[in-house]
């Protein structure tokens, strides 16, 4: 029993030391998304992610799921705990697939319905795509906050 007390003892203290480290890093990023929020005078950075985005791109996502082997075996066969439509993950897969794009300058800026402007950032999700067609990824940023998220299956030829 001492044995086992001494473990349990063990384990929570580096659970709390984790728990400060997790604390330190999420101030960290949000210190990070201020300065950013600060400096991003054209709204152009998905600093935020609106419900109807989040959901769309969710559901989109299972949707791929069905048509993909890769997109299925990432998404399904994966342990829930480490699979992008874990809500957290998801996010995170968002933040990744838009810097990417905005890395490889693959967006464009256009006029949206309020008169302001937006970018359409486009991701080619080549890991997921079939002989036949090519899936590329598709998010509206506006005002610094994804507005919503799409998939387009562009045939080869």
């Amino acid at each position: 029993m001492n044995e086992e007390y001494n473990n349990f003892a063990k384990a929570f203290s580096e659970i709390v030391d984790l728990e400060k480290v997790l604390v330190s890093k999420k101030m960290g990023n949000n210190r990070l998304k201020q300065r950013i929020k600060n400096g991003d005078t054209e709204g152009e950075f998905g600093l935020n992610i609106t419900a109807h985005a989040y959901n769309q791109i969710s559901v989109r996502l299972s949707e791929i799921a069905k048509v993909s082997e890769q997109a299925h075996s990432d998404l399904i066969e994966t342990p829930v705990s480490e699979s992008i439509l874990e809500p957290d993950r998801l996010k995170a897969f968002i933040y990744t697939m838009l810097n990417k794009a905005r890395q490889d300058r693959s967006y464009k800026v256009k006029k949206s319905k309020s008169g302001s402007e937006e970018l359409v950032y486009t991701v080619n999700m080549s890991k997921w795509s079939t002989d036949e067609k090519e899936l590329f990824l598709v998010f509206i940023v506006e005002n610094s906050t994804v507005k919503t998220g799409y998939f387009n299956w562009v045939n080869r030829s």
